[in-house]
């Protein structure tokens, strides 16, 4: 049976590993696209953002600084300029934090901190002029215009390095922007392409389910033929072990009278020779006769290589060979009686020739016979050669046969009596 069963098997594996790996793959890679997703967001919210947001912050504390040391320059409070200046330093040095973390960007970092220390240091100096300078001498507002036009310059230099820092984080947005773009397409793609394969697969496998049952109901029907089959069927597998019987095996066994049960006993009774026979023979099938009872089994094998295995068909042929038996017997005996008849005696003669066996032969006829029939009908006539044939028989030693020629001649052929003398005894007791 494994050698039907295991191609179906095969194929029913790989299609089972086709889906398995398709539905792996396809969980790989939505997987794998989606932390891609989730390392694009978490680095566009947690790095990205956060710089271009600093960036745009220490522009405005740049701008804001400058705007203080002006204002300061207008008012001249220097309570309120210190403690804005150091609220907008606390402001600057929060919102620049972000870029120290960034290790691509440490050359950008410097320029940023070395340049705002510079502008801290010209505003401490602004600061202390304003404070302890003569307000009211030329040379002091000279210095204080000089103090502020470095401050503008100071702030301006260091606008392109924070632009800078924006440009290249801006790049690495849009870059993975398309990145991710590209992987979402790739990933459209991919879940489109594994979309069809499986429903091609599902077709697939919806096709084999359909031969399957198809082949499932084309068996049910084959083993309803051999269960239901009211001749006898038995399998047996290479072991020579009976594996299935139907139930007219054990209707057989019951009407002789046996164990219905026992089905082993409808075995050819030299089995394992004939199972050695069989793998002999280019038809792999082989059938006799076999006696069960008072019933004749005619046993059909039938070795079935690719399973090694053997179906025996029993079918009842006792009436057959009755009926046989009675035309053979028709073919050579007279009918009314019952002596072999000419066939036969030809058949005799050509089997003692061919075993050279002595043998006399003789041949008498009734005499006047048309005018018996004649005289007293053909019953009657009838009636007197069948009385006649039985005291001839009763007067027969053993070894002599009687054979009807026809209605009126007879033959006798005797394997013993050859001598002269004995065949005279004989014809005088005829």
């Amino acid at each position: 049976m494994n050698s039907i069963v295991k191609p179906y098997l095969f194929r029913a594996s790989i299609v089972a590993s086709l889906a398995l790996i398709l539905g792996l793959s396809l969980s790989a890679l939505v997987y794998s696209s989606s932390q891609k997703f989730k390392e694009n967001a978490v680095e566009l919210v947690e790095r990205r953002i956060p710089i271009l947001t600093g960036v745009n912050q220490l522009v405005a504390d740049l701008s804001e600084q400058e705007r203080n040391i002006y204002e300061y320059y207008r008012s001249q409070n220097g309570d309120v300029f210190q403690k804005v200046h150091n609220e907008i330093q606390a402001a600057f040095i929060l919102h620049s934090q972000i870029l120290h973390e960034q290790k691509y960007l440490n050359e950008e970092d410097e320029i940023i901190i070395a340049k705002q220390a510079q502008i801290s240091l010209l505003a401490k100096k602004f600061y202390h002029l304003m404070e302890t300078g003569d307000t009211g001498e030329n040379q002091t507002w000279d210095d204080l215009r000089e103090l502020l036009t470095e401050i503008s310059t100071a702030r301006r230099e260091l606008l392109p390095t924070l632009m800078k820092v924006e440009r290249i984080t801006k790049k690495a947005v849009d870059k993975a922007h398309h990145a991710t773009l590209t992987q979402m397409d790739f990933t459209h793609n991919i879940v489109t392409f594994y979309g069809f394969a499986i429903v091609l697969l599902a077709g697939l496998i919806a096709w084999y389910i359909r031969q399957y049952i198809l082949t499932n109901a084309k068996n049910t029907r084959l083993a309803l033929f051999s269960h239901r089959n009211p001749n006898p069927i038995l399998s047996v597998n290479n072991l020579g072990e009976l594996v299935f019987s139907n139930p007219a095996c054990n209707t057989l066994l019951n009407s002789q009278g046996l164990d219905e049960k026992d089905t082993e006993q409808l075995l050819p009774r030299n089995f394992s020779a004939l199972r050695k026979q069989l793998t002999k023979c280019d038809s792999n099938a082989m059938t006799l006769q076999q006696a069960l009872g008072d019933r004749i089994l005619q046993m059909s094998i039938h070795w079935l290589k690719e399973l090694d295995a053997y179906d025996i068909h029993l079918l009842d042929v006792t009436e057959q060979k009755l009926a046989e038996q009675k035309v053979k017997h028709l073919a050579f005996y007279q009918p009314l009686t019952n002596l072999p008849n000419q066939y036969k005696l030809n058949e005799d003669i050509d089997l003692h020739l061919a075993n050279q066996h002595h043998f006399s032969l003789g041949v008498f006829a009734v005499s006047d016979f048309n005018q018996l029939v004649s005289s007293v009908g053909v019953e009657a006539t009838s009636l007197l050669v069948t009385t006649l044939t039985k005291n001839i028989i009763s007067q027969l030693d053993t070894g002599v046969n009687l054979y009807q020629l026809n209605d009126s001649q007879f033959a006798l052929i005797s394997q013993h009596h050859i001598s002269e003398v004995t065949l005279e005894n004989l014809t005088f007791k005829i």
